[in-house]
């Protein structure tokens, strides 16, 4: 049986049957087609509609002051992608990485966004050690940089990298926060955690500071005063002193038997 329909728009079914239990099937699976293509209109322009509402609300900042006024306002990190002329890994990065609707509907929502050129605004890019293209800096909205990411990045590796970013600038919130609030150094775990949380924001030189409190006040804890002996060799590293390093690193590793960080601190 062959469904058709006539120009007046009824309904017609081969009368090869029962013509009205067949046209009742015939217009039931009509019906259903119709229903299939509305669904999938539907989506369409739901899916369209969200990448623009992501695309419009996305909204990069005109320049890094603007950027970090909007941070100081929202409690959002800033994500600074800096790039240069002619820069063939900046342009793919623009378009695949940072014009990828998953990556632009997170920057809506979690980020201050901001282009920075090298070449017009040399001064950021010495302030902030960028050397290589493109780069994207995280920061927080005193300015100060919790993660990074050099070269191009392909769309589904950039959303982990933003991951990390939001991980870090929650690290140093929280540690400046617990460093406010400390009316002195507390006790060992209170000043180890806010050493990691200065480490993983890489605050090196607060890391260290709080990672020295919590040597002192772990003497008698072998594991805790390890894992801050390894934040505080860590972090000089970090800050370019190693001759600092060396000692920490080495006493944490005497104690260092199945610590997470043991493979990290051989490396440092």
């Amino acid at each position: 049986m062959k469904c058709l329909r006539g120009e007046a728009g009824e309904l017609l079914a081969a009368a090869d049957g029962n013509f009205a239990v067949r046209a009742s099937v015939c217009m039931v699976g009509m019906t259903y087609k119709r229903s299939l293509r509305m669904i999938v209109a539907i989506c369409a322009v739901t899916l369209i509609a969200s990448s623009a509402w992501a695309e419009e609300n996305a909204r990069w900042h005109e320049d890094f002051a603007a950027a970090k006024q909007a941070a100081a306002s929202s409690d959002r990190p800033i994500l600074a992608a800096f790039h240069s002329v002619g820069c063939g890994p900046c342009a793919r990065m623009e378009d695949e990485t940072l014009g990828d609707p998953r990556v632009t509907a997170v920057i809506a929502e979690r980020f201050e966004a901001v282009r920075v050129n090298a070449i017009q605004q040399p001064d950021l890019a010495t302030e902030y050690l960028v050397s290589f293209y493109p780069t994207v800096k995280f920061l927080d909205a005193r300015g100060e940089a919790v993660h990074d990411t050099q070269g191009f990045v392909e769309a589904s590796k950039f959303l982990s990298v933003m991951d990390h970013a939001l991980d870090a600038h929650a690290a140093l919130q929280r540690a400046r926060s617990a460093a406010d609030a400390a009316e002195g150094p507390g006790n060992a775990e209170s000043a180890l955690a806010i050493a990691r949380d200065f480490h993983a924001a890489r605050q090196y030189q607060q890391a260290a500071r709080w990672a020295r409190a919590a040597v002192e006040l772990a003497e008698q804890e072998s594991a805790r005063r390890a894992e801050a002996q390894y934040i505080l060799g860590a972090a000089l590293t970090d800050a370019g002193e190693p001759g600092q390093a060396q000692q920490p690193l080495v006493d944490a590793l005497k104690v260092a038997d199945g610590a997470g960080w043991q493979w990290d601190a051989r490396l440092k």
